[in-house]
């Protein structure tokens, strides 16, 4: 693992509870950033040696597992297998790279997909109602004004 990687996502990419518990002794919620200046060596090192066992030791089992179920995993429980496991969603293209059972590897691909699409689908809502919104306002705006002339 990367330390610069570890150091660029300290504040949007957190780890999950269940991973974080697994660990030996809790991680400093400053760590990588100015606001934990003391024992900053102490506590950046921390958190990027459980990174380190996420990506080395935790992701790699996860894959393993996964392989283990073979024809029995449904897409409706990667979810939970992997946040059981204290794995992040954003990881899943990571541990399709593990994964040697064409199921699996079937499975976390469609899953990838059905996450792309809903990101899809909720931006193009957003958009649309955006523009209602826009559409609306000139609206009001152009009846208000011709209901009350200015004299």
């Amino acid at each position: 693992v990367n330390k610069e990687i570890v150091f660029k996502e300290h504040l949007s990419r957190r780890m999950r509870p269940e991973f974080v518990l697994s660990l030996p002794a809790p991680l400093s919620s400053d760590a990588w950033s100015n606001f934990g200046r003391h024992n900053s060596e102490i506590h950046d090192t921390e958190v990027y040696v459980a990174a380190q066992k996420l990506h080395c030791e935790v992701i790699p089992a996860l894959s393993a597992h996964l392989d283990r179920l073979g024809d029995l995993l449904l897409t409706r429980d990667v979810a939970s297998h992997f946040h059981r496991n204290g794995v992040n969603m954003r990881f899943i293209g990571l541990v399709r790279s593990f994964c040697r059972h064409s199921h699996v590897r079937s499975v976390l691909l469609s899953e990838m997909f059905c996450r792309l699409f809903k990101v899809l689908i909720r931006k193009s809502m957003r958009r649309a109602i955006e523009s209602a919104a826009e559409e609306h306002e000139r609206f009001s705006k152009k009846w208000t004004h011709s209901k009350n002339p200015v004299s």
